[in-house]
């Protein structure tokens, strides 16, 4: 058994050689090269796997279709997510969660490569941590920048009041 295992995870330089030839490909794709996105190609045999961060659902549709056409690839399995992917998933989980559901239509989710940015204003600091918490738990996500704003319940009094 242990042979066999061996054998299903050793790198051969024909799989290197087709790593090589799929990123080749994807950084002749100016939009992919330009924003730097950071792509995995692992190739076992002829099976590509790409995985990473990009910006839009095109760029993802753009690099599966330029790794499905490097001679020697017959199957591509798609870890890619994007950037637009993750804002919507964070939106659809905040809306789903009852303790941040009341906030999610308050805060701004935006995402660099994984990098996601919180802003906007919450009423405690508690309903602050938990939107982090859930934004992080998406897949995809590689870190949480948490800007959001507690509201000063004295300082909204003395606004309604003026």
């Amino acid at each position: 058994m242990r042979s066999n295992m061996h054998r299903a995870t050793r790198i051969t330089q024909r799989d290197r050689e087709l790593e090589a030839r799929v990123n080749r490909a994807l950084w002749s794709y100016s939009p992919l090269r330009e924003s730097r996105c950071p792509i995995i190609v692992i190739a076992r045999g002829e099976v590509v796997e790409l995985s990473g961060t990009v910006r839009t659902e095109l760029m993802k549709r753009m690099a599966l279709k330029l790794a499905r056409a490097v001679p020697g690839v017959s199957k591509i399995r798609d870890r890619l997510v994007s950037d637009e992917a993750l804002e919507r998933r964070i939106g659809q989980r905040l809306r789903q969660n009852p303790n941040t559901r009341p906030a999610a239509g308050k805060v701004t989710v935006h995402s660099v490569l994984g990098a996601v940015h919180l802003r906007g204003q919450v009423k405690s600091a508690r309903v602050k941590a938990e939107i982090g918490r859930v934004a992080g738990q998406v897949p995809g996500v590689q870190m949480v920048i948490n800007e959001l704003v507690v509201q000063n319940h004295n300082a909204a009094q003395l606004k309604k009041a003026a």
